[in-house]
């Protein structure tokens, strides 16, 4: 029984060593597949007893014993697979045309899911190291060719920026806001005087850009009274850009009379530049014996205020003296009509008593010198000279009360003292103001 065993089953692998032909290997372009068949032989050892045709071992194989071949339902198979190539990306090893392989599917990191290394380029921004990655070199658009996001200073001109010159200069033809620069925008540049951001023309720096000044046009407050752009100075405002007015020294054209820069009332302008005149209340010195501020007759001055052309000489004993022209002879009807002319009147000779004073002549002489007509007044003015040494007296007449020879007066004509007034014509009368 023992040997009848042990045959049945070197039978069976002897069948399986022969079936060499029957296991197959295939090869295929990058994958071998091994396909083993194993053929089982069922050995099954009788005994004599059991055996009725006497033998002593029978073989219970599915074996064809014709045929050679295996019952396929009884073939058991095993199929092994290996891939040995070519690379496959993200396998975590760098293989041929592979530039990486970190075996990840993070397509933001050193290595793209394609194994190629991060770029800026590339289309993907790498995290941490780019801010952006459009794809392409245009600097115009939002994502520099570096893949910065575009922005003022970067050199290159984006969307709303009028210039970029990459640089925070702002006194150069571009601002730090990348807008062109222009006057108004709070920046001196070179064509610029001043730039101070606002289009107020009454400030220091007008809206032109020009640092305000006196003719600009422009009344710059706390500075000017007036701006007209003019150099006139006969206008509402002078070329020093202060509004006119009385007392400056310029006449305003249609608004004053006279302008003399002062305000000396008896001068040929008064302080309120009207031109003096008769009735002003101011004494028009040379021109004016007096000026009570009317035209009226009959009062303490006469309604022409003195004539314009007596010429005063001086004051004794606290009375002006003048001299006036007269028209004619140098009689003595003629010397009052000059004084009474100008609202003046005659002299006495001499104190009272004496025979050459001429009714309602005023007394202003008080020595007894009444045969010597204006020797008191001469001597006072000129260092104590009687009339005919006395330039001031030279061709000035004394009316004499009707009482000299023809009636006519007593000069001092060149060195003559006393020239007989009949018979010279055309000379002064000595006058005095009665007030």
């Amino acid at each position: 029984m023992r040997t009848t065993f042990w045959l049945g089953w070197g039978v069976a692998f002897a069948l399986a060593g022969c079936s060499s032909g029957e296991g197959s290997t295939s090869e295929t372009f990058g994958a071998t597949t091994t396909t083993t068949t194993t053929t089982t032989t069922t050995a099954e050892a009788t005994t004599d007893d059991e055996t009725s045709g006497g033998e002593t071992t029978e073989a219970m194989s599915q074996t064809d014993s014709d045929s050679g071949t295996v019952d396929p339902s009884d073939t058991e198979e095993t199929t092994e697979e290996s891939t040995v190539g070519p690379a496959m990306c993200q396998n975590g090893m760098v293989e041929e045309g592979e530039e990486c392989d970190d075996g990840n599917d993070v397509d933001n990191d050193a290595c793209t899911n394609m194994c190629l290394n991060a770029v800026c380029g590339d289309g993907i921004v790498h995290e941490g190291v780019e801010a952006c990655d459009d794809g392409n070199d245009d600097n115009e658009d939002g994502c520099l060719d570096d893949c910065t996001l575009a922005s003022c200073g970067d050199g290159m001109i984006q969307g709303m920026e009028e210039c970029d010159d990459g640089n925070d200069d702002n006194t150069d033809e571009c601002t730090d806001m990348c807008l062109a620069a222009a006057c108004g925008d709070g920046f001196v540049q070179a064509d610029e005087e001043c730039d101070d951001g606002n289009d107020d023309d009454t400030d220091e720096c007008t809206s032109m850009c020009l640092t305000a000044t006196c003719g600009d046009g422009f009344v710059q407050a706390g500075v000017e009274d007036c701006d007209d752009a003019n150099d006139v100075d006969t206008d509402e405002c002078l070329s020093s850009c202060v509004a006119a007015s009385c007392g400056d020294g310029f006449v305003y054209e249609g608004e004053e009379e006279c302008d003399d820069g002062n305000d000396d009332n008896t001068d040929d302008c008064i302080d309120t530049c009207l031109a003096a005149t008769c009735g002003d209340g101011f004494v028009w010195a040379g021109n004016e014996i007096c000026d009570d501020g009317n035209n009226m007759g009959g009062d303490e001055c006469p309604a022409n205020c003195g004539c314009p052309e007596a010429e005063f000489l001086g004051t004794y004993n606290g009375t002006d003296h003048y001299a006036v022209p007269v028209n004619g002879t140098m009689l003595d009807n003629n010397i009052r009509s000059a004084c009474e002319a100008c609202g003046l009147a005659i002299p006495c000779t001499s104190t009272g008593g004496c025979q050459y004073n001429a009714p309602q002549c005023i007394q202003t002489n008080y020595t007894n010198s009444c045969g010597n007509p204006m020797q008191a007044f001469s001597q006072s003015i000129c260092n104590g000279q009687n009339p005919n040494s006395c330039p001031a007296l030279n061709g000035v007449f004394q009316h004499m009360g009707n009482s000299w020879v023809n009636q006519g007066g007593c000069g001092a004509l060149n060195g003559s003292w006393c020239a007989q007034g009949a018979n010279f014509s055309n000379q002064k009368a000595m006058c005095v103001n009665p007030n």
